[in-house]
């Protein structure tokens, strides 16, 4: 790792050294650009991962660390939890990217959906873009079925209710989330169907989020708005991926009921 460092094809964040116990724990390091364009010539790498939304990478940094490591987690943590599965195929962020339209792939934010939305007397036209989608293609009986799965990672670092559409929060991410549905925008990145997966980093967090969902509609409208809080996530040093993410329910609102939906089952 250290020598691919050395010859420009990794590089090390700088911000994992502003962590206390840093000298303690192992190196993360992050794809550079002579590693990316080295990894395209193979076929393996087939987007700018400057301009896609796959953790907080911009102009040659990233904002945030632990967000950007929390995002990867949950990605690496729904991939084990498939590889438990015969028949659950994994479909990472990269395969998603391959099957975008080609004008969306050349788009600076290839994720990116247009929404128009309305919370009392305010309104907004904005763009939502996922942190990172994957996809689960389940082979069951000889019938062969897909979920979207579009990733939030929280922090605990955003506001879960701001009556100020133009600050982001989770009930701008709700509304955003349901005029995607209503109007089938995701349709125009390739997407079957979709469902959002909320990760928090503590059950304090999550329940916040849960509550807007609940004051906002009732849960009425919004049972593809799933959510789990993993407190191990987005921390330093990272953790060993379990499968959990996909192997233990999650939880939705049904007419302002928790129910608990198990992601192993088409």
């Amino acid at each position: 790792m250290s020598q691919l460092r050395h010859t420009g094809f990794l590089r090390l964040p700088a911000q994992q050294f502003q962590y206390d116990n840093c000298k303690y724990a192992h190196d993360i390091y992050a794809l550079d650009e002579k590693g990316a364009n080295e990894l395209r010539k193979f076929g393996r790498y087939d987007f700018d991962g400057r301009t896609v939304r796959n953790g907080e990478y911009r102009r040659g940094t990233i904002r945030s660390l632990a967000h950007a490591l929390q995002i990867c987690d949950i990605v690496a943590d729904l991939e084990l939890g498939v590889a438990q599965h015969d028949h659950i195929e994994f479909m990472s962020p990269q395969d998603i990217h391959a099957r975008l339209p080609d004008k969306q792939k050349n788009q600076r934010q290839p994720f990116s959906m247009p929404v128009s939305i309305r919370y009392g007397n305010r309104s907004a036209d904005l763009n939502i873009s996922p942190d990172a989608i994957v996809g689960l293609k389940y082979s069951v009986g000889g019938q062969v079925s897909y979920r979207a799965l579009l990733i939030e990672a929280n922090q605990n670092t955003e506001p879960a209710f701001s009556p100020v559409l133009s600050r982001k929060s989770h009930l701008r991410e709700i509304l955003s989330y349901m005029d995607v549905a209503s109007m089938q925008t995701y349709r125009m990145l390739n997407l079957p169907n979709m469902i959002v997966l909320n990760v928090s980093v503590s059950a304090k967090g999550q329940q916040g989020l849960i509550r807007v969902n609940h004051n906002l509609t009732g849960g009425e409208d919004v049972g593809f708005m799933l959510y789990k809080n993993i407190s191990r996530l987005g921390v330093i040093p990272p953790p060993e991926p379990t499968g959990d993410l996909l192997n233990l329910p999650w939880v939705r609102l049904i007419k302002g009921q928790v129910e608990k939906i198990d992601l192993t089952r088409s």
